[in-house]
């Protein structure tokens, strides 16, 4: 008796093993294109890399010689070869190949050091909840996020973590029409080794404060406060400092194994008002709270060392 049947469109009829064995779709259909979809159902683009002194133009996805064509544009990528035209300057943000002002814009800074990190995904967030508000940017090469609106009201954001280099960092309470604001990511070796030179065993699923208690004059000055003590509610966090206090000269704080959640931090600083931020925290993570004082002097009392 003789059978016959069709193989699919991705297969090819072997008629020796009389069976359908997949073709090689990807290298069939794409051939030499180095852009788009390879039509093979997997959401697979074709990436043929095109020689050297040619580029691969993004209209057509054929590899043509191509000088730039950047004269007009300022910012992004040549849209006819794919080549970089430029970064734009701090508090400006790349919108169809210009560079026009951000209505937010920060640096993205390595927690205590001065380095700035680029291409870091940055998440804005509900300042209350954390919850992600599908507004996204990445850090370019100057180590500066931008974007072109937010919403009204205090927001937050989440630095996300790159795996063995930076953890998830959070950090709350910036106004979202600001420019020239500083966001921390953390890198791994702070996050586990902060702990463990303060004697803590942080505990996998808790999160990880840092913070600074800080005095801000009329006059824009920024300073230590030292002498001064940190509770965290619920109770349920170990309170680390650089000696028994907030330091003057670094006025650093940390608090490891917080349970995830909303988590109010208050300062006590001596002779002063009370003071007290809350962040909402997340699992292996860390959580920026930094408490900013103000007032007609820096609160550190004489002696403080």
């Amino acid at each position: 008796m003789f059978f016959q049947w069709h193989c699919d469109a991705h297969e090819y009829c072997d008629l020796t093993n009389a069976k359908c064995t997949p073709i090689d779709c990807h290298d069939i259909t794409c051939g030499t294109k180095c852009c788009g979809d390879d039509g093979c159902g997997t959401g697979t683009d074709c990436n043929y890399e095109c020689a050297a002194d040619w580029a691969c133009n993004r209209t057509n996805c054929n590899c043509e010689p191509c000088a730039s064509q950047c004269d007009d544009l300022e910012c992004g990528l040549d849209p006819v070869c794919g080549e970089f035209c430029g970064t734009c300057a701090q508090k400006y943000l790349c919108k169809d190949n210009q560079c026009v002002l951000a209505g937010f814009s920060a640096r993205v800074q390595q927690f205590g050091g001065e380095a700035l990190i680029y291409n870091v995904e940055i998440r804005a967030l509900d300042n209350t909840s954390g919850a992600e508000l599908g507004i996204n940017a990445v850090s370019g090469t100057n180590g500066w996020v931008a974007f072109e609106e937010l919403p009204d009201g205090p927001v937050g954001f989440r630095a996300v973590g790159v795996p063995d280099a930076f953890v998830d960092t959070y950090q709350y309470h910036f106004a979202s029409a600001s420019v020239g604001e500083r966001i921390w990511i953390v890198d791994e070796t702070n996050f586990v080794g902060a702990p463990l030179m303060a004697g803590v065993n942080q505990l996998a699923g808790n999160a990880l404060i840092f913070g600074r208690l800080s005095w801000l004059s009329a006059t824009g000055d920024d300073e230590d406060v030292g002498c001064a003590t940190i509770e965290v509610t619920p109770d349920n966090g170990e309170v680390r400092y650089m000696r028994d206090s907030t330091n003057p000269m670094v006025s650093y704080f940390m608090i490891a194994n917080v349970a995830p959640g909303l988590t109010t931090v208050t300062a006590f600083p001596v002779s002063t008002e009370v003071r007290n931020t809350q962040v909402m925290c997340f699992a292996d993570s860390v959580c920026m709270a930094d408490i900013v004082l103000r007032g007609p002097g820096n609160p550190t009392p004489d002696g403080c060392e």
